[in-house]
């Protein structure tokens, strides 16, 4: 991250906070900084370019939880080293003219030492404009941030969180196989497409629909990266936007839908996107999709187990407010019983597993690192074989739901709820 250890609230004398304390530091440098200011948080020190009327940070990689709360929340309040308080809005620019601007204010201030240690990789900047006033950024804009933040860095955060690639890849396995020999597939909330990959390779044509432009970038090199972007097509917009977004798609287009680990849980009301799956899809097709469960026992149990009371009786709720778990968006967890009300008539639910029951939440660091390597892997076998129980779903934190598009009205198959 680009914070700093503060020395004054206006300069410092050593390297960036998050750096690995086996990398030599660059040498001794008086360094000036403004200071993210945030409610209940210390102040965080960051270097800093002023170019016209604006001024701009960049993140190093990984970014700090500064960086992404400060897209998604559209503004920052800092103070400058006058000790002067302002706040400005936040601006997520990536065009070449500001981002060698911005470089080369770097490398004049603060040396090429710094710029190239910490900041070389970046590929985008935050631009904070003290000329535009500040409007509270609606809950879409808040997602859209949230997400345009994150996909620079996604894969590289998704590779070091080895929970998290068991459960996607999980679910990689199970949508392949419940989408097989359907064609094309409308998938919601793809972000870099790690699914939409494995979809593709499977021999798939995908329409994916994201909220998120940064991320829809991303998937677009993955495709082109991988060799299947001749079957790749991308529309910006939210799960709840299905309808309008694909306005011009014929009745019937798509064989089977899907959606995992996201876009459906940021939504308080998908009757929309329901009414446009059950046009889109075509009779006997299917739509499946992983859900965030409530209340998912096992989670409720590790969160009691790792000392977080509260984040465990957000789990009962049916919205959990932003950083109630461990996401800092607002989330809408359901059970596979109100996914059938979600759904009905137009779908009848055919499968339903739970994703995980042993495995910890991927955010538990300390439960990961009590058990070991060895320990680890053991939990995710075990883990494994358990959710392939049918009582699995009442107890996970995901469960992997399947529904066939109906010829006919009628009612849920009873697999278990």
């Amino acid at each position: 991250m680009t914070t700093e250890t503060a020395a004054s609230r206006s300069t410092v004398d050593t390297a960036p906070m998050g750096i690995a304390p086996d990398r030599d530091p660059p040498p001794m440098v008086r360094r000036e900084t403004i200071e993210l200011l945030s409610d209940g948080e210390a102040p965080i020190p960051l270097l800093f370019a002023r170019l016209g009327s604006s001024i701009y940070v960049v993140p190093s990689d990984p970014p700090g939880a500064w960086y992404s709360r400060a897209v998604r929340n559209g503004s920052v309040t800092f103070r400058t080293p006058g000790e002067k308080e302002v706040s400005a809005t936040v601006h997520l620019r990536e065009d070449q003219a500001t981002m060698e601007s911005v470089e080369g204010s770097f490398r004049t201030k603060y040396g090429s030492v710094v710029w190239d240690r910490y900041f070389a990789g970046a590929k985008s900047v935050l631009e904070l404009d003290l000329s535009v006033p500040i409007m509270r950024p609606e809950e879409g804009d808040r997602i859209r941030g949230e997400f345009n933040a994150a996909a620079d860095y996604y894969d590289g955060r998704i590779a070091q969180q080895p929970v998290e690639i068991y459960l996607k890849d999980r679910v990689a396995e199970i949508a392949v196989e419940s989408l097989r020999g359907l064609d094309p597939i409308l998938e919601l909330g793809p972000g870099t497409g790690y699914h939409t990959s494995r979809l593709a390779k499977a021999g798939h044509r995908i329409l994916a629909i994201d909220i998120s432009e940064r991320m829809l970038q991303q998937l677009r090199a993955r495709a082109r990266r991988e060799g299947w972007a001749d079957r790749l097509e991308v529309r910006e917009g939210s799960a709840s936007q299905v309808e309008e977004v694909l306005k011009d798609v014929p009745d019937g287009s798509f064989g089977g839908a899907f959606s995992a680990f996201g876009a459906l849980d940021l939504e308080s009301d998908l009757t929309g996107t329901a009414r446009a799956l059950s046009r889109i899809v075509r009779p006997d097709g299917r739509f499946v999709l992983t859900t965030l469960n409530r209340p998912g026992w096992s989670p409720l149990l590790w969160e009691l187990a790792m000392a977080r009371p509260r984040a465990a009786a957000y789990r009962l709720r049916t919205a959990i407010p932003p950083g109630g778990i461990r996401y800092p968006l607002t989330l809408y967890p359901r059970s596979p019983s109100d996914w059938d009300r979600v759904l009905s008539p137009e779908f009848r639910r055919n499968f339903a597993q739970g994703i995980s029951v042993l495995a910890p939440p991927f955010d538990a660091t300390r439960a990961l690192r009590f058990f070991g390597d060895e320990g680890g892997r053991r939990i995710l076998r075990w883990d494994h074989w358990l959710t392939r129980r049918r009582s699995a779903t009442r107890a996970a934190e995901w469960v992997f739901l399947s529904y066939r598009r109906a010829t006919t009205s009628g009612a849920v198959d009873d697999v278990g709820s």
